[in-house]
C-alpha cells in the first residue's frame, strides 16, 4: 500500500469541513452495505440523513465532536469519527460514527479516532462509550471488541422502506 500511517494527521474538524464529511460519510455507508440494502432505500438514507447540513449542525454544537483522518500533504478527508452525549444514558458519551474510506483502512487511523473519542468522553465526565453498529458489519464488529467494546443488546434501524439489525455495544471508560 503506498500509504503508512505517519502520512495522516487526526485533527478536531471544523466550520468548512462539512463537505468532505458528507462526501466521506455517504461513500462509506454505499461500500460497506450496498451488499445487504436495496440501492433506493441506501440513496434515499445518505442524501437525507448525511447531508452537508447535518454536519455544518454537528460542528457549530460544541456538546460533541468530530475528529477527521486527512492525507498529508493533500488535505484530502478520508475518515472521521463523532461522539456526542448518549441519548438514553447522561453518564455515556455516545460514538454516533467512525468511518474510514476502504482504501485506507488497517493503516491505524481507527485506533486513532478512537483515541480521540475515548479521550474527549473521559474529559466530559462519561464513564462509557456507547455505539450501534450493523450486525453484519464484522470487520467493524471486530475492531469494537478489541477496543473493548461488548455487545449489549440489538436494536432495529430503518432505511427507507428496510429495516436491520444493529448490536448495542458498550465499554465502561476509566473513572478520572
Amino acid at each position: 500500500m503506498w500509504c503508512s500511517v505517519s502520512d495522516y494527521i487526526v485533527r478536531e474538524c471544523v466550520a468548512g469541513d462539512e463537505v468532505a464529511l458528507s462526501l466521506v460519510a455517504q461513500a462509506t455507508i454505499l461500500e460497506t452495505y450496498a451488499r445487504w440494502v436495496r440501492g433506493a432505500n441506501l440513496y434515499r438514507y445518505v442524501t437525507e440523513e448525511l447531508g452537508e447540513e447535518l454536519f455544518r449542525t454537528c460542528l457549530e454544537d460544541r456538546a460533541m465532536r468530530l475528529w477527521a483522518a486527512e492525507v498529508v500533504p493533500t488535505g484530502c478527508i478520508v475518515g472521521y469519527a463523532h461522539a456526542l452525549r448518549d441519548t438514553t444514558d447522561p453518564l455515556a458519551m455516545e460514538l454516533k460514527r467512525l468511518y474510514i474510506l476502504h482504501n485506507f483502512r488497517s493503516l491505524g487511523i481507527g485506533k486513532r479516532l478512537m483515541d480521540e473519542s475515548v479521550s474527549f468522553a473521559c474529559a466530559n465526565a462519561s464513564q462509557s462509550m456507547v455505539l450501534r453498529v450493523h450486525y453484519r458489519n464484522e470487520a467493524a464488529i471486530g475492531f469494537y471488541l478489541g477496543y473493548g467494546f461488548q455487545t449489549i443488546g440489538e436494536e432495529t434501524f430503518a432505511a427507507g422502506d428496510e429495516t436491520s439489525r444493529v448490536l448495542v455495544m458498550r465499554r465502561d471508560l476509566p473513572v478520572l
